[in-house]
C-alpha cells in the first residue's frame, strides 16, 4: 500500500532534489567558494543541479494526492471544513518557523522594518504566506511555496467536482485542458522564485486524478518477481534521466509551454519508482526519516545556507558541502520538530482553533436562526 512512510520516502528524494539543487545550479556559487567536484565533470554538475529542479513538482503531486485521497474518504459533515483544517495545518509549522527565523534575522544585525519596508501589512502577508502572490518581501524565497500550497487546499474541493464529471474523458481531456490554458494566460500568477503556477497545474491534476482512481495503492498491490520488479524500476530510472534530459534541452526554446508537463511526468516517475516499485530497506527507511523533517526542511535550507554559510560551506570538496547542508538542515528541523512538542505548541494552537471555531459556529447558528424567525 502507498502507506505515509511511502510518501515520506518520496518526500526525501525530493528535499535531496531540492538542496542539490540550490547548492550547485550556479556556475558562481562554485568559484565563489572554490567548490570542487572528483567524482563528477565539474563543468557538468551545474547543468545536472539545473536538472534536479523536479523536487517542487514531486511535493505537489504527493499533496495534492494525499489532500484528495483524505477529501474522497471524509463524510460529508467533515467535507465542509476540509479547507479551513488543512489550512490550519498546513500552517501552524510554518508559523513557529517564520518566528524563530524573524528573530534570527533581527539577532544577526538585519532590520525587518528594513525588509517590509516599515509596512506592517507586509510583514503579515509574509507570515500568511501570500507575500509571493501579492509580490511584497519574503524573508526567505523559499516562502513562496506556502502560496502555492494554500491555492492548492483551495481548489481540492472543486477539482474533486471537476474530475467526477470528466470521468469519462480522463487523461486526455485533463491534458488537453491544461495546454490550453497555459497558451490562453502566459502571464498567470508568476513568481520569481517558483516561475508560473500554472507550469504545475498538470501535476497538480495527476495527483488528483490518481488519487481518485486509487492508483498508487492499485499498484503497489500488483504482485511481482524480483526480476520483473528490477525491469520496472529499471525502466522508470531511465524514462526520468531521458526527461530530466529533454527538459534541459528545451531551457530558452519552450514556446509552446511544455516544460511543466515534463517536469509534472518526471515527478510522477519519480514517485512510482521510489514509492511503490523500489524496495531497498535501508534507503527506503533513510530517505522515510528524511522526508518526515523534509516540510520543515524545505522552509529553513536556504536561510541557513545564505546566512550561515559558513556553517554549509566547510570543505573544498563540493559533496562534502552538500551533505553538510542536509545534516544542519536536517538537525535543525529535529530541534525545531522538540521544540514544537517541548511547549506544546501544537496543542495550544489546536485550542485557539477548536475555541475559534465553536465561536465562529454558535455565531453563524445565531444568524440563521434570526434570519429564520424574519422569514
Amino acid at each position: 500500500m502507498f502507506t505515509k512512510e511511502k510518501t515520506n520516502i518520496c518526500k526525501g528524494v525530493g528535499i535531496l532534489l531540492l538542496l542539490f539543487h540550490h547548492m550547485f545550479r550556479l556556475q558562481s556559487y562554485l568559484t565563489d567558494h572554490n567548490v570542487k567536484f572528483y567524482l563528477l565533470p565539474e563543468q557538468q554538475v551545474p547543468k545536472i543541479a539545473v536538472s534536479a529542479r523536479v523536487c517542487v513538482w514531486i511535493f505537489v503531486f504527493l499533496s495534492a494526492y494525499g489532500l484528495m485521497y483524505k477529501f474522497i474518504h471524509l463524510p460529508d459533515e467533515k467535507k465542509k471544513v476540509f479547507i479551513a483544517r488543512q489550512w490550519f495545518s498546513l500552517m501552524k509549522p510554518f508559523w513557529l518557523v517564520f518566528l524563530i527565523f524573524s528573530m534570527i534575522y533581527c539577532l544577526i544585525g538585519n532590520s525587518l522594518v528594513d525588509l517590509y519596508q516599515g509596512n506592517i501589512l507586509m510583514f503579515v502577508l509574509d507570515g500568511l504566506g501570500w507575500a509571493d502572490f501579492f509580490h511584497t518581501p519574503l524573508l526567505a524565497g523559499v516562502f513562496w511555496y506556502m502560496c502555492l500550497a494554500q491555492i492548492i487546499i483551495l481548489l481540492i474541493p472543486v477539482t474533486h467536482t471537476v474530475l467526477n464529471s470528466l470521468s469519462n474523458y480522463g487523461l486526455f481531456s485533463m491534458s488537453f485542458i491544461v495546454i490550453i490554458l497555459l497558451q490562453l494566460f502566459p502571464n498567470s500568477i508568476s513568481s520569481i522564485y517558483g516561475g508560473d503556477y500554472l507550469n504545475y497545474l498538470l501535476v497538480f491534476l495527476l495527483g488528483c486524478l490518481f488519487a481518485c482512481h486509487d492508483t498508487m495503492n492499485k499498484l503497489s498491490s500488483i504482485k511481482m518477481s524480483g526480476f520483473q520488479r528490477s525491469i520496472v524500476c529499471i525502466a522508470l530510472l531511465l524514462t526520468t534521466l531521458l526527461l530530466r534530459f529533454f527538459r534541459f534541452k528545451l531551457i530558452g526554446v519552450d514556446q509552446w509551454r511544455i516544460c511543466g508537463a515534463v517536469d509534472s511526468l518526471s515527478a510522477v516517475a519519480i514517485c512510482l519508482l521510489f514509492g511503490v516499485f523500489l524496495s531497498v530497506p535501508y534507503l527506503s527507511k533513510g530517505l522515510a526519516f528524511l522526508g518526515s523533517y523534509s516540510g520543515i526542511m524545505f522552509l529553513i535550507h536556504s536561510m541557513i545556507g545564505h546566512w550561515f554559510p559558513e556553517i554549509v560551506y566547510i570543505s573544498r570538496i563540493g559533496m562534502v558541502n552538500y551533505f553538510a547542508w542536509i545534516v544542519v538542515s536536517l538537525t535543525l528541523s529535529v530541534l525545531i520538530v522538540f521544540l514544537k512538542k517541548w511547549i506544546r505548541y501544537d496543542w495550544l494552537l489546536d485550542r485557539l482553533y477548536n475555541r475559534i471555531s465553536k465561536t465562529t459556529g454558535e455565531f453563524t447558528k445565531k444568524v440563521n436562526e434570526a434570519l429564520g424567525s424574519q422569514s
